[in-house]
């Protein structure tokens, strides 16, 4: 099983509170490759909220009593002293992300975030998610000046664009975010990001307008096809840097770069660090 982790205590504790407004205790990224199944029961709950994100595939919830089937682009929110049970199966083929955190009580999450309806949000299927995951992931491991504080607004962000995308997808004439043509291209890119691909094949094999594509790309996902592409090599490169003992070229060409010096200048302009400042820290986290 591929799992990325971050946390804020050494002692890995998923059960922390915190009396700061806002706060991040830990944070992953989890998907199945070879394992059959992985279950998680916590009759008694936690004394945090956890928020788990399905990027793809499927997993399975027990809400109230009855067990749900949740899909890629949907999260569920436990609340503190809430039973959680849920499953991820290979077959499914889930890939999810993760993240416990606490709050003062004067903070009014529900009205800040708006998740206070229910457990089961769907959120849609934007790129920003899995880069600020990430991001929050990064900070916990590298542990650097302020990093709370940035896992922190990093974390706010995050549930007020899903919150967003939630509530305006069901506004009445209002154009919704994840159309058919960008869903597509999205699961493409994620398929084909290791290819040599060029953005204007890929319209003019699928008969698209390309400054049209380009456009609702963009709006829809926040970045470029182009830059899209980068984002999900570069993701890719750190769970290989994380989970591996391969070399940084090897790395560079199976995520598509055949230059690994271009690669390691890539990934310290959009990272910060080079790839092998990235693995060390990685690994001393």
């Amino acid at each position: 099983m591929l799992s990325i982790t971050g946390y804020d205590s050494n002692k890995k504790e998923f059960d922390m509170v915190s009396d700061q407004d806002f706060y991040v205790h830990c944070c992953g990224h989890y998907k199945l490759i070879t394992r059959q199944e992985f279950i998680t029961t916590r009759i008694h709950g936690l004394n945090n909220y956890q928020l788990l994100y399905l990027a793809k595939g499927s997993a399975k919830f027990r809400i109230n009593q009855e067990m749900l089937t949740v899909k890629a682009g949907e999260c569920v929110l436990y609340y503190p002293g809430e039973e959680q049970h849920y499953s991820y199966h290979l077959e499914d083929q889930p890939d999810v992300y993760w993240i416990h955190f606490s709050y003062h009580d004067k903070y009014d999450f529900g009205k800040v975030s708006g998740f206070h309806e229910s457990n089961i949000y769907h959120v849609g299927t934007d790129s920003s998610y899995v880069f600020l995951f990430n991001q929050i992931i990064q900070e916990l491991q590298l542990k650097t000046y302020s990093y709370q504080e940035v896992a922190s607004l990093q974390l706010q962000e995050l549930l007020l664009k899903m919150m967003r995308n939630y509530r305006t997808q069901g506004i009445p004439g209002f154009k919704k975010l994840y159309n058919n043509q960008v869903e597509n291209a999205i699961r493409i890119f994620h398929l084909k990001y290791d290819e040599n691909f060029s953005i204007r094949d890929y319209v003019k094999d699928h008969k698209l307008n390309y400054s049209r594509f380009i456009d609702n790309f963009t709006k829809t996902t926040g970045v470029s096809p182009r830059q899209y592409i980068i984002q999900t090599r570069m993701q890719k490169a750190m769970e290989l840097l994380n989970s591996t003992p391969l070399s940084i070229q090897d790395i560079s060409g199976m995520i598509g770069y055949d230059n690994p010096l271009y690669f390691s200048r890539l990934f310290k302009k959009i990272i910060g660090m080079s790839p092998s400042e990235y693995r060390t820290q990685s690994s001393i986290s």
